[in-house]
């Protein structure tokens, strides 16, 4: 996989096969409309290290429909994320397509 890969996927391997658990996440997200970006934190509680997961998230227009999805990489225990957005979204999707095996609780700003 290294090879078709051309990268080193060790820490991919040791975080889903050498350790119990699962990734939990507490996140939360604001608008900020002077610099017209979703600020978002997203935090890891479950114990031992932090996991290195690619993270999705869809803006949400008034109709509910998604208006765009943005892919960002969490690498941190806390990390914050900022997203373009022209007006306040009505809501923000965690992991809209459900692609991310972990437990996530949206908490307010």
């Amino acid at each position: 996989m290294q090879e078709h890969a051309g990268q080193d996927l060790r820490w991919f391997f040791d975080q889903w096969l050498s350790r119990a658990g699962s990734p939990t996440l507490d996140w939360r997200w604001r608008f900020d409309a002077t610099s017209k970006r979703v600020e978002i934190e997203v935090t890891q509680t479950q114990s031992g290290d932090a996991y290195r997961l690619p993270l999705e998230f869809g803006v949400t227009a008034d109709s509910g429909s998604v208006m765009k999805m943005e892919t960002v990489e969490l690498t941190a225990r806390t990390q914050r994320f900022s997203i373009a957005a022209e007006r306040a979204p009505s809501a923000m999707v965690f992991d809209p397509r459900t692609r991310l095996l972990a437990g996530a609780r949206e908490l307010k700003f």
